[in-house]
Formats: structure tokens, sequence, C-alpha cells
């Protein structure tokens, strides 16, 4: 269907002057002829019947060419590249609130929430954050260096998996006076089937993932007596280890300069009437093989 709009003979009058004048201030209508000039304080229109298609009313003539230009910007990309050096400059200022922010910045004339914008648009966020140990740069390329720290360790962890249960906190539909109801109150103790999972990881390495099933009494028996000759084992490696340590020249070197330090301190002490306690490291065990013990009935224990 096509909306046409139709013009009528009117007269050359005042009243006429007005509608032209409405007709072109909304550039709705725009009528062409020889007859109307925008000199003439009255303009006649012929007797022309003029149709109009919903087209020809609403087009690029009828809309507005200029863009609006709206409210302008409190901090232009300058301003706001500043306020992003700004933040990142330091320890201190990373971790500086809005209100600091911005008067420390030089925008004290603008909102916490300015700041909060443009810093969120250049993708800077408020985290949580993170600690670590202090590591100098010395001991940080030793941790990197794989075969020196992290190639000797293996990570281990285990996991109980309910059959049908339910991880983490959970919802139940109910009303309000309904809050005791026995299906309506979870427990804490597994109500289904459970399945115990282990697994490692150690660098470049992944090993097995074990599922394990219930320990029998003869299984936990010969566990037992496993564990029993692997310490026996234990105690005469580390034996043999310390003594082939104690005839070594480092050991004697060990010795000697731990106890001249020693005389030294008694020496002082005798002058001075203060003990210095020092230490005798070569009298202790240089390795130290550590034994299996069997853990309690919960999870997986290192056997």
């Amino acid at each position: 269907m096509v909306n046409t709009v139709t013009t009528t003979p009117v007269s050359t009058s005042l009243n006429t002057m007005s509608t032209t004048n409405t007709i072109n201030t909304t550039n709705t209508i725009t009528t062409a002829t020889s007859a109307c000039t925008t000199q003439d304080p009255i303009i006649a229109i012929e007797n022309y019947d003029i149709e109009f298609s919903l087209l020809d009313l609403i087009n690029s003539a009828a809309l507005d060419p200029d863009a609006r230009s709206g409210r302008p910007k409190v901090l232009g990309e300058v301003e706001i590249d500043r306020l992003v050096e700004f933040v990142k400059r330091d320890f201190v200022t990373r971790r500086m609130g809005l209100r600091d922010i911005r008067r420390e910045s030089g925008f004290s004339h603008v909102s916490d929430t300015t700041i909060f914008k443009a810093l969120s648009q250049r993708g800077i966020h408020a985290y949580r954050e993170i600690f670590k140990f202090i590591l100098n740069a010395d001991n940080k390329l030793k941790r990197l260096t794989p075969e020196n720290e992290w190639a000797n360790y293996a990570f281990t962890d285990e996991m109980s998996i309910e059959i049908g249960g339910l991880f983490g906190p959970s919802t139940v539909w109910r009303e309000k006076g309904e809050k005791w109801l026995d299906d309506c109150v979870g427990a804490k103790k597994k109500r289904g089937l459970s399945v115990m999972c282990w697994g490692m990881i150690s660098w470049d390495w992944k090993g097995p993932f074990w599922v394990w099933e219930p320990e029998t009494e003869e299984e936990k028996a010969k566990a037992m007596e496993e564990i029993k000759e692997y310490n026996r084992n234990c105690k005469e490696e580390e034996k043999r280890l310390n003594d082939i340590w104690r005839s070594s020249e480092e050991w004697r070197e060990l010795k000697a300069k731990e106890l001249k330090i020693q005389r030294e301190a008694q020496a002082i002490g005798r002058r001075t009437g203060v003990k210095t306690k020092t230490t005798q490291s070569w009298r202790g065990k240089k390795f130290k093989v550590k034994s299996l013990k069997r853990g309690d009935t919960r999870g997986v224990d290192s056997w």
C-alpha cells in the first residue's frame, strides 16, 4: 500500500503563506512551480493534485545530515593515555584507590566513575593480588632450569568421586517452613557408591591415572610387610651413603673447619664470659632416606 499526500487548491492569503512555511520547515513536501518564489510574501499554489509516496517523504533530505555531537567526553585519548601511564608507573600506583588515582594523576576535576570507565576502556581492571615468595634473579633462574629443580620432583593428588552425587553447593525447592524436612536437608556422609582416583605428574612426564578398588584384608597385610621390608632397606642404604661420605675428603675438610670455629668461639668465651654455639654438622648425617608410613583409612597414601 502506498501512502499519498494530496495538495488541495488554496487561496492567495496569509493562511497560504503560513501553510507553505510549515511545509518547508518540516521538509515534508516540496513543490516547485513557476508561480512559487521565495521572494513573494504571498505564494500561490497552482491547481495541481500531486501524489507523494512514503519513500519520497522519508528520504535522506528529510533526515538530519549532520551527526549529533552529543555531550563531549570528559577525558580524551591523550588524557586516558596519561592516566594509564600513571597507574602502571610503579608498585604504589597500581594499588591506589580511584580517589587517590585521580588526585595524584591530575584529574581531580572528574569523578571516580569516569576514572573507572577510562581504565576499563583500556582493559585495566582491579584483580585480587597474587602473593609469591621473594626470590632474587639468581634463584628465579635456578627454578626455571628443569634439571636443577622441577625435573627431580613429582606431584600427586587423589580425588573421591561419588556416583550420582553433587559437587559444590546445591539448592532445594522448598517452602519457607520446610527448612528442616528430611528430604530438604543434605547429609555429609556419602550415600552412593564412590570411586577413588589417583594420578601423578612430573616435568615433561605424566604418570598413570589409577582408579582404586576397596582394599581387602589380605592386600592390607601384604602391603604392611612390603613397607617394613622397604624401611629396613632404607636404613641400610642411608648408613651406606653416610659411611662413604665420612670417608671422603669433603667430610674431613668440613670437620677441620667447624672444629677451628669452635676453638675460636671457646677462646672468645673464656675472655668475655659469653658462650657462643657453633655448628657441628660433621657429626650428623648428610644423607637421609625417608621411610614409608602407612596412612589412615581415609584417602590414598603414597603406598
